[in-house]
């Protein structure tokens, strides 16, 4: 602060002692001729226009750097600002973001285990209808479990629901097979090998089942099996 100072009185001072300067200058050898004298009034109006112009463009240099700098602070402190916000937004909305997170993965959980208990409700089924040999019921309801558990969001959960479903699928099959054929209920084909183009799992021993078996109406287990049971009484 004190060298500012100092160089606008040493500034000031030059300024008065070339006036001064000047003004004896001219008192003492003033022009009478100016084609024979030295003529230093022009001299001193050139100076005089050189200053005015060094002055002009100083003041247009400094307003065009004090321009870009608060230009620049300026940018700094949207800078500042529009960081300070976001983490005051952030940091409101923060508490809102985990609580519906956690919502949703609860509401995740209970889906996937509602719809578990569905797919274990139609396994239940199907083992029942094969122990009637209800083969056909029984491999449309094993299916209809699958196609439950697909459903879930949580992988990790339905997998091995799946994998036992399809176990349990494969053995009524080759029960099937035994007795009376290759066989699944009318018009139900298509689904079922649109449910096993959805499993990640290996399921070419089900799909070879399907590529052979014979779509027949629902009572043909029935008739099946009055078939064997009178073929029993026979012997």
């Amino acid at each position: 602060m004190g060298s500012k100072r100092f160089s606008w009185i040493s500034l000031v001072l030059s300024i008065i002692a070339l006036v001064v300067g000047v003004i004896a200058l001219v008192n003492r050898c003033p022009t009478q001729d100016l084609y024979s004298h030295f003529d230093y009034m022009g001299v001193i109006v050139g100076i005089l226009a050189l200053l005015v112009t060094a002055l002009i463009g100083a003041q247009v240099g400094q307003y065009v750097f004090v321009d870009r700098k608060i230009e620049k602070i300026a940018g700094k402190i949207t800078r500042i600002i529009s960081r300070k916000v976001a983490a005051e937004v952030a940091h409101r909305e923060a508490p809102d973001l985990a609580r519906t997170a956690a919502s949703e993965a609860i509401d995740v959980i209970v889906s996937d285990f509602s719809l578990i208990m569905k797919g274990q409700d139609l396994l239940y089924k199907a083992k029942n209808e094969a122990m009637f040999a209800e083969y056909m019921s029984a491999i449309d309801n094993a299916f209809e479990a699958i196609s439950v558990y697909v459903q879930c969001r949580n992988d990790k959960m339905s997998a091995p629901s799946i994998t036992d479903s399809l176990d349990y699928l494969s053995r009524v099959c080759e029960e099937s097979k035994k007795h009376g054929g290759a066989r699944v209920l009318e018009g139900r084909k298509h689904y079922y090998e649109s449910i096993l183009d959805k499993l990640k799992q290996d399921v070419t021993p089900i799909k070879n089942y399907l590529a052979e078996a014979k779509e027949m109406p629902a009572d043909t287990d029935e008739k099946i099996r009055e078939e064997d049971i009178n073929s029993i009484f026979k012997v």
